[in-house]
């Protein structure tokens, strides 16, 4: 049948389970942010990133706050810094770099704890130092630590 040897690689690459399938996503997220190959690609591939921010950024901004993923927007921050967030009537606003999807979410690292992590300021297994906002608060550094599977505010 026509498309199948294009289909199968894909499936090869579902059936490999969803660590793999992480690992490729901050992988791939990697190589377009600012310090990743392809950075000086962004412009054409703008549109595709900012899909996967907000494909990424929905569900969590959901668990952390509650609101439909229907209302998160989303941007590119492609200066210094972390970005930004805002929350209002309308929902959440954020410009995240490229970057966040694989020094944040890949990890499992975007919402811990009740707090959404903006960035990984270090890591050194099984703990990292993050910046996390607490909602209607200012990004506070925190120290987060894994157990193997999930990762909570270290005490």
């Amino acid at each position: 049948m026509d498309g199948e040897p294009e289909h199968a690689g894909a499936l090869v690459l579902f059936a490999l389970g969803a660590p793999f399938q992480w690992r490729l996503s901050g992988a791939v997220a990697h190589a377009w942010s600012a310090e990743g190959p392809q950075a000086g690609n962004l412009g054409r591939a703008r549109p595709a990133l900012i899909a996967a921010l907000a494909g990424r950024l929905a569900p969590a901004a959901a668990q952390w706050l509650g609101i439909e993923p229907t209302k998160v927007k989303v941007g590119i921050h492609d200066q210094d810094g972390w970005g930004e967030v805002s929350v209002g009537a309308g929902g959440l606003s954020a410009r995240l770099p490229v970057s966040w999807l694989a020094r944040v979410w890949a990890p499992g690292l975007a919402v811990v704890d009740g707090h959404l992590v903006v960035s990984v300021e270090d890591a050194h297994w099984p703990e990292a130092s993050v910046l996390a906002l607490a909602p209607g608060r200012k990004p506070n550094e925190m120290t987060v630590r894994s157990d193997g599977r999930e990762w909570s505010v270290a005490k």
